[in-house]
C-alpha cells in the first residue's frame, strides 16, 4: 500500500506575522481564545495539546510545560500524539500570558475551560472561528497551522530539520 499523504495546513509565512498580531488586537473576541492563539504562535504545540492544557502540567518558576502522554480521554482531554511526554520550554512572553489566563480561569484545572462546562476543554473549533472573525480564510491559516508557520521560520533561520522535528 501506498503511504498516506498528509496536506500541510494553511499557515503564514513568518513576514505576516505583525500585520496578525494587530488583527489580533483589533478583533473582538474574548480574552481567553485571544491567549490561546497568541500560545499557539508562541509556542506551536497542537491545538488539542493546548485547549486540553491543565494548571498542575506548567510550572511558571521553571518556564516549563510538562504535555503528558495520555490525559483524562473520557472528558476529552487529549495528550500527546505519539503517546510521549513532551516538555515545552516557556518564553517570558508566554509565561506573562499564562498569569494572565489564570485570572480568567480561576480555580479550575484547566487552563482553557469551556465556558458552558468548565470541567471540559474549550472547544476544537474555537481558534479557527476566531481566526475567522480576524478576517482569515481556512485556506490561509488554521489553529494548527502556527505549527508550519515556526517550522518554516526556524528552517530559514538555519535550524537542523531534526532539531525542528523533535521540537513540534
Amino acid at each position: 500500500l501506498k503511504p498516506a499523504r498528509s496536506a500541510r495546513m494553511p499557515s503564514l509565512h513568518v513576514n505576516r506575522l505583525p500585520e496578525f498580531f494587530i488583527r489580533l488586537d483589533a478583533v473582538r473576541i474574548g480574552a481567553p481564545v485571544k491567549h490561546a492563539i497568541e500560545l499557539a504562535v508562541l509556542l506551536f504545540v497542537r491545538p488539542s495539546e493546548l485547549r486540553c492544557a491543565r494548571w498542575e502540567e506548567i510550572d511558571l518558576e521553571a518556564g516549563e510545560w510538562v504535555i503528558p502522554a495520555e490525559r483524562d480521554r473520557s472528558r476529552g482531554l487529549l495528550g500527546m500524539k505519539m503517546r510521549e511526554a513532551h516538555t515545552v520550554p516557556l518564553s517570558r512572553q508566554a509565561v506573562e500570558v499564562f498569569r494572565m489566563l489564570r485570572a480568567h480561569s480561576g480555580t479550575g484545572e484547566l487552563v482553557f475551560p469551556n465556558r458552558n462546562d468548565p470541567t471540559r476543554a474549550m472547544s476544537d473549533g474555537t481558534v479557527n472561528s476566531a481566526l475567522r472573525a480576524m478576517g482569515y480564510s481556512a485556506g490561509e491559516v488554521t489553529g494548527h497551522g502556527f505549527r508550519a508557520t515556526a517550522a518554516s521560520a526556524l528552517a530559514e533561520a538555519g535550524w537542523r530539520k531534526e532539531v525542528i522535528d523533535r521540537q513540534l
